[in-house]
């Protein structure tokens, strides 16, 4: 792998509770619409699931991803091809941290925050999308 060591953890608040940012972060068809800058095969099942590989592409640019772990509150993947490390994402109500590690000649950084930015702003818009969906009590 070309490139050079990389490592970026940074944590930012949303508004949004831990079940939206969980759902953003694990239904492909939500997915796809928050991480712009990649595209993903339509082939993949409707949400992620621990031991699933697949594919996306930055560009022209192969990314593979292998869900290492995922649970109520996190999300860690192994990559290789345009980056060799890993992502992490953690959440709860009100936040959501990344971790990013792994040698690449992409810039994992402005990358990271790209994302994160765009994460933020679907997150919150569909948040409030479900509260206007909710019945009145």
């Amino acid at each position: 792998m070309f490139g050079s060591f990389q490592q970026s953890t940074v944590r930012v608040q949303v508004a949004a509770g831990a079940a939206t940012i969980r759902r953003c972060l694990t239904q492909f068809d939500l997915v796809r619409r928050w991480a712009w800058t990649q595209s993903f095969p339509a082939s993949l099942p409707e949400a992620m699931e621990a031991g699933l590989e697949f594919y996306s592409y930055f560009g022209p640019v192969p990314l593979g991803h292998r869900i290492a772990r995922l649970n109520d509150n996190s999300l860690e993947m192994v990559l290789w091809q345009g980056v060799d490390g890993h992502i992490r994402w953690r959440w709860g109500d009100g936040w959501i941290q990344c971790t990013v590690a792994g040698v690449s000649l992409l810039p994992l950084a402005l990358g990271q925050t790209a994302m994160l930015d765009s994460l933020t702003r679907f997150a919150a818009s569909q948040e409030t999308a479900t509260a206007k969906a909710a019945p009145a009590a």
